[in-house]
């Protein structure tokens, strides 16, 4: 993905390139980029507001119609603790290593302004002056857990690094890759 999203004119897309997609920064003028067990993610914006771009680094077998069974399943949901997605097929043109443009599937996501929860644990952990801090974090994972059961599905990797804390306190789960349903066999692998 170096080669396409290193600069910073607009991004190279097909279908949302009128959007007007570009790198966000750091201060050292690095891109802001996660990385993933199969995908890495990077920060965008239209000018207006934040994006997610998730490109995926392997292959699973189904995993385009596995996502998009999980789309259609959330939306049907339309929680506010579950970052909402949109799949786009052949749409990021990359280079591979001998130079070939292809074209590969991205999920594209709002971004969540927030923390990860496996940070936030290691941050309040180390003192006990924030024990309300504790709390409230434990609070949140609660409600949580609960709004899950409540809707008949498992997120299938619930992990600290899955779970945005927003500056509010609120917990949205990320990484839509695990999502199971009751009644629902589908998998990718």
């Amino acid at each position: 993905f170096k080669t396409a999203l290193t600069s910073s004119s607009q991004l190279p897309l097909r279908t949302l390139n009128q959007r007007g997609f570009r790198l966000v920064y750091t201060d050292t003028l690095e891109p802001i980029k996660f990385f993933g067990t199969s995908s890495v993610i990077f920060k965008i914006t239209d000018g207006t507001n934040y994006f997610a771009l998730k490109c995926f680094t392997t292959q699973l077998y189904n995993r385009w119609e596995y996502l998009q069974k999980v789309q259609e399943k959330l939306q049907s949901l339309s929680k506010d603790w579950i970052v909402p997605f949109e799949i786009y097929t052949n749409e990021l043109e990359v280079e591979d290593a001998s130079k070939k443009i292809q074209y590969c599937n991205i999920v594209l996501m709002p971004w969540i302004e927030g923390e990860r929860l496996s940070d936030l644990v290691k941050k309040y952990c180390t003192s006990i002056k924030s024990q309300g801090k504790r709390e409230e974090l434990t609070a949140s994972f609660t409600t949580l857990i609960h709004n899950q059961f409540n809707q008949l599905f498992s997120h299938g990797d619930i992990t600290p690094e899955n779970i945005i804390v927003t500056p509010s306190g609120k917990m949205i789960l990320i990484d839509h890759d695990s999502f199971t349903f009751e009644n629902w066999e589908y998998t990718t692998g």
